[in-house]
């Protein structure tokens, strides 16, 4: 069971990314609280952890800034920017007001009564109840959500955005021996045909094709298929892997093909998003947490522990998985 998260913990990780941010985007702190509607001396208390921005705070920056990750600003969930602009109506800007519906929707398909979830998330009922009827969500009562349901998409519950879980996780794909020496390749490039988008197979992952019984062509997929159901705007640089193993089930299935996006088109590697990694001369695709200056590949299955990146490993960061498709889907 994972220790629960202090509020000083809270405000020292929100500080941190609110800083990351910032130093990103090239603002001063003078900005950021001005954009914040506070005093910079306020503002300087949030980047040092000793102060948690209210969610009326979060709002007034997000709205300046819409293309930044409520999810990845919260939790640490996500990339830092969302692939595109979320489109946010006045409406939807009210992110913590307007859950109360979707709360109850995420209840309701975990098959709880009001008492059991609340019981699940360690708060009392009648202050779950209140969340329910129109009472604002904190930042504290969202990490709580987000601790209990850890593939809870959190941007679906602040914001209505995206699926109500996240369904990105995939397994690995073991290379032959005899395939140890192949070089490296760079991705090959995806191109747009018309209406339509062709992906094809990463280089690495072509000796595998017939093996693990995947089809030997390229991805044929309408452009309007990869904008709704994967959200990209951009087509360059995409490639795919078969994937198979049972490492990150249930969330994935069993042979599935990853849609890779070539690490030359990311500026980092963003904690907590799935990549195609090759670690001495294995591929895997799994999710990206670092912890004490070292990166972690991490299953969701509990059962299949998950592993550190040591100075010994040779890597080779192929890129982001930014969707996935069943083999049953394209067979």
């Amino acid at each position: 069971m994972p220790k629960k998260k202090t509020d000083t913990t809270i405000g020292l990780l929100i500080g941190l990314r609110l800083r990351a941010l910032r130093k990103k985007l090239n603002f001063t702190q003078k900005q950021f609280a001005s954009m914040m509607g506070v005093i910079v001396q306020v503002y300087q208390r949030y980047e040092k952890g000793t102060l948690i921005p209210g969610s009326d705070k979060i709002i007034k920056l997000l709205e300046h800034l819409k293309s930044v990750n409520p999810s990845w600003l919260l939790t640490g969930q996500g990339p830092m920017f969302i692939e595109g602009e979320i489109k946010r109506t006045d409406k939807e800007i009210q992110f913590f007001t307007k859950t109360s519906k979707r709360l109850s929707q995420l209840r309701e398909h975990l098959h709880l009564s009001p008492d059991e979830f609340a019981n699940k998330l360690g708060i009392d009922s009648e202050d779950y109840i209140a969340y329910e009827t129109g009472k604002p969500l904190g930042i504290e009562v969202l990490y709580k959500i987000k601790e209990a349901i850890p593939h809870l998409n959190l941007n679906w519950l602040i914001s209505g955005w995206g699926p109500m879980f996240l369904q990105e996780d995939i397994a690995i794909l073991p290379i032959d021996d005899k395939d140890k020496e192949l070089v490296i390749a760079e991705s090959p490039e995806s191109y747009e045909k018309g209406d339509y988008v062709v992906i094809p197979y990463h280089e690495k992952a072509k000796a595998f094709i017939e093996s693990f019984d995947f089809p030997d062509k390229p991805l044929t997929l309408p452009k309007e298929y990869l904008k709704s159901f994967f959200r990209l705007t951009f087509f360059d640089g995409l490639s795919l892997i078969p994937v198979t193993g049972k490492s990150m089930e249930p969330t994935i299935p069993n042979k599935s093909l990853a849609i890779v996006r070539d690490q030359r088109f990311e500026s980092s590697v963003w904690e907590g998003m799935i990549y195609a990694i090759i670690v001495n001369n294995i591929i895997h695709v799994k999710r990206v947490y670092f912890y004490e200056g070292k990166m972690c590949l991490v299953n969701d299955n509990p059962d299949i522990p998950g592993f550190e990146i040591t100075q010994n490993d040779k890597v080779h960061i192929i890129g982001r998985v930014v969707g996935c498709i069943s083999f049953v889907e394209v067979g």
